[in-house]
């Protein structure tokens, strides 16, 4: 990677970057969650491995039900 700031190259290593980053991103999307919740928001999270047909189809089952 090239440093913005500092425009030198840097060396990663993304298998030990790997864990600690999805642990980050899992922790940031729960607190999303549950400030949705707090604030009485309906949360649904989309993942664009697959159609949004089927995340729009659980947001309305989750909120027919």
């Amino acid at each position: 990677l090239i440093d913005s700031e500092l425009a030198v190259r840097v060396q990663v290593d993304l298998d030990e970057l790997r864990p600690a980053y999805i642990a980050k991103m899992r922790e940031r999307l729960e607190m999303l969650e549950r400030r949705c919740r707090q604030a009485e928001i309906q949360y649904q999270i989309a993942l664009l491995s697959e159609p949004y047909q089927r995340t729009l189809e659980r947001f309305l089952e989750r909120r027919c039900s």
